[in-house]
């Protein structure tokens, strides 16, 4: 598509801005779209969208908005509703030869950006839009009050994006990402006054996806690395924000819909990084889903192969050097398109899907991969309205697999938070949690399993747990050759409780603690398994503990 930006055809060139623009915000309402020109007959594309629900910004403001400030109020609620509920942009882009092209004509881009915001009120629909009869140059005219150019009530509104041929960037001895900073650096203060939020410069090369490059605002003008060849109307979608308990490097593949990244917990200064993790993102998209067997089908068969493909480049990396040793590795893949399927169906194939590669997984050292989707359940031929669920795999310990099932909804204050569906189990342990909340870094108990996992052995404190699956498949195997009606699977099959010595060392007594609190190599369990089975495990044989660790 991008090298259509600048096809000999006039009308091509502007069809290809717009469906730039018009897929790149496929996820976000645009209100409003139109097209302008440069004096050099430049084509310009000029649109404004609303975030969308899910948008980490959005969720924000609606935060910030949640309570009514005592210097407000507010004769009339639906005003609240409206400044809580829409958050508008405007985008600008435009397609130059070079970057002294763009340097020659940088003022009137911001002047038609400016005049665009103040034509459009946040109410325009799409049969506002300006058709091909009326692609005239925008007028330009200064506002009333001078150097207020936009309403200070929402900061920072604005988007531009600026198209260069690779081709004009080879002369000359600085790099790419050098002249571009070289331009944004110049530019700066114009950038700012006219309260731009972030410049993206596209960097077209042949028969290849294009080159990204965001500067932002809020980084005085520094390119954002960790958006570096990613669209940025897109990335809200790969929920990066989710990822801000750790300092990210991204690291570049071949596949450019794989986002790789390696983070390192953020520590205090001096503290030693014990928690590194692999993060691997994935938008997987589709044009033409039609029914409701054709949709679980493509879902599937298209998840499964981008997983594989993520496992590649994982196992690539995971033996590199420079990354070890990481642990607790994410994989994030994101349907956008809707489709009609039953959660129990894709539960059973992701379960089946994640078993056929079981081995892989626990040597990569894969603990949680997550499925983000929009659906219409469908249950019984009714399909209900849509609604965001999201499908959480995960294998801490290596033994066992847990798939849990989750519905976004609104909680207090208009955030989102998940609600577990049930499936035959209780609730998830996201169950509550905001659907936004960063991820957790590693606890100590996963960090003592990796060390005994590390040294080929098993962390005694998950001894318990795979009792507990063992005595499940004997209970459902009995089940099985008996009458369903008869024998029923009680909901507790065990209950763990650890022993220790009393002070004066004479018995033993219950504690309740969380697990890997014993100071100690000898780990003591009573197990009532339907009948008491007192069970003891040396962590000096078992979890390559060693012996310093005895008192």
């Amino acid at each position: 598509l991008p090298q259509f930006f600048y096809h000999r055809n006039t009308c091509v060139r502007r069809a290809a801005l717009e469906v730039y623009i018009r897929r790149a915000y496929t996820a976000y309402n645009i209100s409003c779209l139109s097209h302008s020109k440069l004096p050099d007959d430049t084509c310009v594309v000029l649109s404004q969208f609303t975030l969308p629900s899910s948008h980490p910004h959005r969720q924000a403001v609606t935060r910030r908005h949640s309570l009514i400030s005592r210097e407000e109020s507010y004769s009339n609620l639906t005003d609240l509703v409206s400044k809580t509920q829409d958050v508008q942009r405007e985008a600008l882009m435009v397609a130059l030869d070079s970057l002294e092209h763009a340097d020659k004509f940088f003022q009137e881009l911001l002047d038609l950006l400016q005049q665009h915001s103040l034509q459009n009120s946040p109410t325009t629909s799409l049969n506002e839009i300006s058709d091909a009869d009326s692609l005239s140059p925008l007028s330009i005219s200064s506002t009333n009050n001078g150097n207020q150019l936009f309403d200070t009530a929402q900061p920072l509104p604005n988007i531009l994006y600026l198209s260069i041929p690779s081709s004009s960037l080879e002369e000359g001895l600085m790099s790419d990402l050098e002249k571009l900073q070289k331009f944004v650096d110049k530019h700066s203060e114009q950038l700012t006054q006219y309260k731009i939020r972030r410049l993206t410069f596209l960097v077209i090369r042949d028969r290849t996806y294009p080159v990204y490059h965001t500067f932002r605002n809020r980084l005085n003008w520094t390119e954002d690395s960790i958006y570096r060849h990613l669209e940025p109307a897109l990335a809200f979608q790969l929920e990066l924000t989710k990822m801000s308990n750790f300092d990210i490097v991204r690291i570049s593949v071949n596949n450019p819909t794989i986002h790789f990244y390696f983070g390192s917990a953020k520590v205090e200064g001096g503290r030693q990084v014990t928690d590194k993790r692999f993060f691997i993102r994935s938008i997987i998209g589709h044009h033409d889903l039609v029914d409701k067997s054709a949709s679980l089908e493509y879902m599937i068969k298209e998840g499964e192969r981008t997983f594989l493909e993520a496992l590649d480049y994982l196992e690539l990396f995971f033996t590199d050097p420079k990354y070890q040793p990481s642990d607790c590795n994410h994989i994030f893949l994101h349907v956008i398109p809707t489709v009609i399927i039953n959660p129990l169906k894709v539960e059973e194939d992701l379960h089946k899907m994640a078993m056929t590669h079981a081995i892989r997984l626990l040597r990569l050292r894969v603990t949680v991969a997550e499925i983000k989707c929009r659906i219409r359940v469908c249950e019984e031929g009714q399909s209900s309205e849509e609604q965001n669920i999201r499908f959480f795999l995960i294998c801490e310990s290596g033994y066992y697999l847990n798939i849990y099932v989750y519905r976004e909804i609104e909680g207090p204050n208009g955030k989102l938070i998940f609600e577990s569906i049930s499936l035959g189990r209780g609730r998830g342990p996201h169950h509550g949690m905001k659907a936004y909340y960063p991820y957790l870094t590693k606890d100590h108990l996963q960090s003592k399993r990796f060390t005994a996992q590390s040294m080929g052995t098993s962390y005694v404190y998950d001894f318990p747990e795979i009792f507990n699956q063992t005595l499940k498949l004997e209970w459902e195997s009995y089940v099985e050759k008996n009458s369903p009606t008869e024998v029923c699977i009680p909901s507790e099959l065990m209950v763990a409780t650890e022993l220790i010595l009393t002070p004066d060392e004479s018995g033993l007594e219950e504690v309740n603690r969380v697990p890997g609190l014993n100071n100690v190599s000898t780990l003591l369990l009573l197990l009532l398994l339907l009948l008491s089975l007192l069970l003891y495990m040396n962590t000096f044989l078992r979890s390559g503990w060693l012996p310093g660790d005895y008192d």
